[in-house]
């Protein structure tokens, strides 16, 4: 039998063997990948509308890049996103409607000058501005008419604050 690549005569040791050695049945194989022709796939982009070669791995692309792709999502989940959100703001405010904040705005200067611009929970000094205003007993667990005053509030920074989400913390109290 002759070996399919150098055509040398060979005694095969089973019946499928095609080639006398494995150099050349690696040859074989590096030369069939590169005389291969590959199949170009030409698509237009269902957002911009340019014409685009679709890569080899995913002949069945849809779009030219991925700023293309994320804006089709965004273009797609646009209006469920705005009803989520809408639906958000709403049980936000009828909760915040139902609750009464007892203190006044010089109370909550005086409270957050008193930190020097330290978040309580982390220590870290970002400085006056930057604190946020935090219940310490959330606004989603406080009961209807529920009363906050001045030591039911504390100064925490964005980053605590938005970590704490609607736990219950204590002033003061690390995470």
């Amino acid at each position: 039998m002759n070996c399919d690549y150098c055509s040398k005569l060979f005694n095969p040791s089973k019946k499928t063997h095609r080639f006398c050695c494995s150099n050349c049945q690696r040859y074989s194989w590096t030369k069939k990948n590169r005389l291969k022709k590959h199949k170009v796939i030409k698509r237009i982009c269902e957002v911009c509308g340019i014409t685009f070669t679709a890569k080899l791995r995913s002949p069945n692309q849809r779009f030219c890049s991925t700023k293309c792709s994320k804006a089709h999502w965004v273009i797609t989940n646009l209006p469920k996103r705005k009803a989520i959100s809408k639906r958000y703001t709403r049980r936000r405010r009828a909760k915040i409607s139902q609750v009464i904040e007892d203190f006044s705005n010089k109370e909550w200067l005086n409270k957050l000058a008193s930190t020097r611009g330290f978040c309580p929970a982390c220590n870290n000094y970002v400085g006056v501005a930057k604190l946020t205003l935090d219940h310490i007993l959330p606004i989603s667990k406080a009961p209807i008419g529920f009363i906050y005053t001045i030591d039911g509030v504390q100064p925490l920074c964005l980053r605590c604050n938005s970590s704490k989400s609607n736990r219950m913390m204590k002033p003061g109290q690390k995470k």
